[in-house]
């Protein structure tokens, strides 16, 4: 300390504090600033990501990336800063961001007025144990934070447990046990390596899972068939074979077309067929477009980026993934999307990693691979 009242901190030196599951380390505080700003070091580990969407009401933060790489999400647009990069985040703009890399992010924070170091401390100062959501959000009332999620998935976050969450023994899915079935699993073990096959199971599991949660009646043989021919278009067996289309799903849904046809659907249910693969790069897919498309793309969703998973119970979460390992699906299939994403501008996927963060949202899924 100098007799002025300034002071030097080394690097990662500073009052930690320990709130919201990565690692902050205060600067300086409002005492020191006159409350103009406080100044916070976050540590952001690989893979993991910051608080859900949420909003500044009396306060703006700027990032000045010090080492590795944050995504970031600010009022619906995508950055990635890296050493050095300044962004600046206005109030009342909602925001959230991730490291999606294998190294440790660090960043400045500075927030003007000061003021979030007393939302921090009070965070710190709830009781050891699950959180409590609704201490949390009163927290977060009195400091003027409001997070952008839903109820039941700010618990799952929080690790807490939904209490109305869906239940179901696994067991009792139904497997369509019928001559195209076993056609479609044959051909689809062909074509696709083990991790790739497992989320096409999966995501019918949960499609499933889903539609006796909402109440939805469908074709079981029909969803099960789409949900294992979906991704046709990414194997190197199909990529490539219809001119002039770019899209994986618009190829896979050709291709699942024809074979269908060919193994003696009628025109109807192969269109049927078509447009539910075609619809599942859709950010929403509503029944009135067809039930088996809303769930193939439910299901999909569930188990790539985790829509929904909170709405069914932990237990059979846990069944339906041991029955049918991720083996690094993450990875995998995130620099499978990844390389869509790059190769055909233009695409669905491209604007799903440009606008809607789905590279994030892959990583951040809430399921160890």
């Amino acid at each position: 300390m100098t007799l002025g009242g300034g002071y030097l901190l080394p690097s990662r030196a500073g009052r930690d504090i320990r709130a919201i599951g990565i690692g902050i380390t205060m600067k300086t505080d409002g005492k020191s600033t006159h409350d103009a700003y406080s100044m916070f070091e976050y540590a952001v580990p690989p893979h993991t990501s910051g608080p859900p969407p949420h909003v500044h009401t009396r306060e703006d933060e700027s990032f000045i990336c010090l080492a590795g790489r944050l995504d970031v999400m600010l009022g619906g647009e995508n950055f990635t800063i890296g050493h050095g990069d300044y962004l600046f985040m206005p109030r009342d703009v909602v925001h959230t961001f991730r490291n999606s890399t294998d190294e440790e992010a660090r960043v400045i924070s500075v927030v003007s007025p000061a003021g979030l170091e007393r939302y921090y401390q009070a965070l710190a100062e709830l009781p050891e144990g699950p959180p409590d959501i609704n201490a949390i959000k009163e927290i977060m009332a009195d400091f003027g934070l409001q997070l952008r999620i839903l109820p039941a998935q700010a618990r799952a976050l929080l690790g807490r447990a939904n209490s109305r969450a869906f239940s179901v023994d696994p067991d009792r899915l139904r497997i369509p046990d019928t001559v195209i079935a076993r056609q479609a699993e044959a051909l689809s073990s062909e074509v696709y390596p083990q991790a790739l096959l497992n989320h096409c199971l999966r995501s019918y599991a949960w499609g499933t899972l889903l539609a006796q949660r909402d109440g939805l009646e469908h074709d079981p043989e029909l969803l099960y068939v789409t949900c294992l021919l979906h991704d046709l278009g990414v194997t190197d067996r199909y990529r490539d074979t219809v001119a002039g289309q770019s899209c994986f799903a618009a190829t896979g849904a050709t291709v699942a077309r024809e074979w269908s046809r060919g193994h003696g659907w009628g025109e109807p249910r192969c269109t049927a067929l078509a447009d539910a693969i075609c619809q599942h790069l859709n950010p929403q897919v509503v029944p009135e477009h067809g039930i088996e498309a809303h769930l193939m793309q439910a299901g999909a969703g569930f188990d790539v980026v985790g829509m929904r998973h909170w709405e069914v119970a932990t237990p059979t979460v846990k069944t339906v993934l041991a029955r049918h390992p991720r083996l690094g699906f993450k990875k995998s299939f995130g620099n499978a999307m990844c390389a869509q994403a790059d190769h055909h501008h233009g695409t669905r996927m491209h604007f799903l990693f440009r606008y809607l963060w789905f590279g994030a949202r892959i990583n951040g899924a809430p399921y160890e691979d």
